[in-house]
């Protein structure tokens, strides 16, 4: 499954994917899904989900939201908006699941570049919690995937200079960050592997 926002001045999230049936691009939530970035996907609990901030525009909406799509009825669920409302970010927010819970992870809000946690564990999400440290800066989206069961978040320092990445084996506690032998101006998209 691939989902993208759409082109230009289209703030509608779009969607399609190929498992089988071909089906030609469609609206996310039937159109009730909009965001000036791109959404995060992850599988959780046998459904896909995106995780999308708000529609900027002549009324900015930095809420984070989620929308769920049943693979068997094909149909997009939501969206919502995470926590009440109450995560607020200005770039796209990264999805990953971990020990069945999914890892949520966003920049700050306009000029917060604090980089920002929660997990949810199919009921509740966790209260936001501020990465450790001034090492976890940035002014975009970050990434965040698990490999070998050790989820990692990935993000550009504010300068531009350097692309960091931080562990956490417990789920909690992050690792001190490390330097990664990159040069881009952007996020590296980041997977899970078993």
């Amino acid at each position: 499954m691939a989902a993208w926002k759409g082109r230009g001045d289209d703030q509608r999230l779009w969607w399609c994917q190929d498992g089988g049936s071909r089906r030609d691009q469609e609206l996310v939530s039937s159109g009730a899904a909009s965001s000036s970035h791109g959404p995060a996907l992850a599988m959780f609990q046998n459904n896909v989900v995106a995780a999308f901030t708000g529609y900027r525009g002549p009324t900015d909406d930095p809420r984070i939201f989620m929308a769920s799509f049943d693979r068997q009825s094909m149909v997009w669920a939501g969206p919502e908006p995470v926590k009440n409302g109450t995560f607020l970010t200005s770039h796209s927010p990264a999805l990953a699941v971990h020990k069945r819970s999914r890892k949520l992870a966003w920049k700050g809000w306009k000029d917060d570049q604090r980089l920002w946690l929660s997990s949810y564990d199919g009921s509740t999400w966790t209260e936001q919690q501020e990465s450790p440290g001034q090492e976890f800066l940035t002014n975009h989206g970050p990434s965040l995937g698990v490999q070998k069961d050790e989820p990692f978040l990935v993000w550009l320092r504010p300068d531009g200079q350097k692309v960091l990445c931080a562990s956490s084996g417990n789920g909690a506690a992050w690792s001190t960050p490390k330097p990664l032998a990159v040069s881009t101006k952007h996020v590296p998209g980041v997977g899970t592997t078993a």
